[in-house]
């Protein structure tokens, strides 16, 4: 039998969020801005791939919310040589933050493929977003339903990642998995 102290610390409760996108959108970016601390990573950094990009496949911060919720946000390279880690980092995640470049959006067709076939909560956070282009434009192009989340999302900035974050909650919903620790 296990005696808590008088004065314990509440346990935490603890969710996993996965951060996804093209090599240079912003995934990096996005966890830093998240982050209130300077956050830990743990960085693999990839070779030479077959379009002559390397980049960091795996990134890890963690972010405390509203006192007793922490958010492991787990950032991961694109790709289907990489999508077995998407499947191992998603399980009971909140969802997805989709980064996309809206200079690049045919860099996503194939994540949001992957994400829908498996039935992860996702949403689109569209990067470089101008005036001249709107959300709606990018749900056309990406041919996403009306239910599926396209958001605004400059990665550098900590307001908007944390109002991204605080949207894919939301969203979703009935899917939030969340463990309780002590």
């Amino acid at each position: 039998m296990k005696l808590d102290a008088p004065n314990a610390e509440p346990a935490m409760t603890s969710a996993t969020i996965l951060v996804v996108g093209a090599p240079g959108v912003g995934k990096t970016a996005f966890l830093r801005s998240a982050s209130r601390i300077s956050p830990p990573s743990t960085v693999v950094r990839l070779g030479a791939t077959a379009d002559g990009l390397s980049g960091v496949a795996f990134e890890f911060s963690r972010i405390q919310l509203s006192g007793d919720l922490v958010v492991n946000l787990l950032s991961a390279a694109s790709g289907p040589a990489l999508w077995a880690t998407w499947d191992h980092f998603a399980r009971g995640a909140i969802g997805v933050v989709l980064l996309a470049d809206a200079c690049r959006l045919d860099t996503v067709s194939a994540s949001i493929d992957f994400l829908a076939r498996r039935h992860m909560p996702y949403l689109v956070a569209v990067t470089r977003l101008d005036q001249d282009l709107r959300v709606e434009d990018v749900r056309g192009a990406l041919a996403l339903s009306s239910s599926a989340p396209v958001v605004r999302c400059d990665a550098r900035d900590r307001q908007s990642a944390e109002w991204t974050l605080a949207a894919l909650v939301e969203h979703g919903g009935p899917h939030v998995s969340c463990r309780r620790g002590s």
